[in-house]
């Protein structure tokens, strides 16, 4: 029956399969080599690994509802418990496995270069994630990757093997403190609205928290040093000015906040703005 879909469906549900086939197992992986939620592209720069591992998250959004774990997909009316939903936030995401062909004879640098991206994305934007570890296999054989950051230099590791089901089983199995996740959470009461983009070394969310909006930012930087800066910044402006603004920041929980909320600028506008 697969034979006669086309090759994008075929692999489509061979994956999807396999992902119950591995919730079996880890009840918290789930494939998203097709998935198009917004924070997840935004997460890992608009590429899609083949399988996340994510702890439960708590979408307020209903769009997002979730089914047995994984996102409502398209025509399905089952009903679903959000708190259920794997959650693609930074904090949420412990790791990622990369599924090749089996007729794939070897992994190529490519392979690995990818699946160290994916794992440097993670903790790129995360506050005090030292490394993550994420898994590749063809099934003929399995190489792990490590991306560990200190002092804002990323280092890489990688270690491959032919102990397939004996290392992918532990891997599975693996504490998920093991693969590098941190205890992180936003303070109660901060309720994300929406991502409004990603820069260099973090994630740029709007939030609402006492009724008022801000803008917060998740990095792996210390948010302080731009706090300082703009506090250094408003000792220049002229309060009369009044084609000068600069954001506010505040400091609120232990996390810096800034307002007013505004939408990021476009390139095109940039340029614009520069004409």
């Amino acid at each position: 029956m697969l034979a006669n879909q086309p090759k994008g469906q075929r692999k489509n549900e061979t994956s999807i399969k396999f992902d119950d086939a591995l919730k079996t197992i880890n009840p918290k992986i789930t494939y998203t080599g097709d998935d198009k939620d917004p924070d997840f592209l935004m997460l890992f720069r608009g590429n899609r690994p083949d399988f996340t591992w994510s702890t439960s998250g708590n979408y307020s959004d209903p769009r997002k509802q979730c089914v047995n774990g994984r996102k409502r997909r398209k025509n399905d009316d089952r009903s679903g418990d959000r708190n259920d939903c794997p959650g693609y936030y930074p904090w949420n995401v412990v790791s990622v496995i990369e599924k090749k062909k089996k007729k794939k004879n070897v992994l190529l640098p490519d392979d690995t270069y990818q699946l160290l991206e994916y794992l440097r994305s993670i903790v790129l934007v995360l506050r005090g994630r030292k490394y993550a570890v994420g898994c590749l296999t063809n099934y003929k054989m399995i190489i792990f990757g490590k991306a560990s950051i200190n002092d804002d230099i990323f280092t890489y590791e990688i270690f491959q093997s032919m102990k397939i089901n004996e290392q992918y089983w532990q891997f599975l199995h693996c504490n998920r403190t093991d693969l590098g996740r941190v205890d992180f959470s936003i303070p109660f009461g901060f309720d994300i609205k929406i991502t409004l983009g990603r820069g260099a070394n973090g994630i740029v969310y709007r939030i609402t928290y006492n009724n008022y909006e801000y803008v917060m930012k998740i990095s792996n930087k210390k948010s302080m040093k731009e706090y300082e800066i703009a506090e250094k910044m408003n000792t220049y402006i002229d309060p009369n000015m009044q084609a000068a603004r600069i954001i506010r920041m505040i400091i609120i929980e232990g996390f810096v906040q800034s307002e007013p909320v505004v939408g990021m600028m476009t390139k095109e506008n940039i340029r614009k703005e520069n004409i």
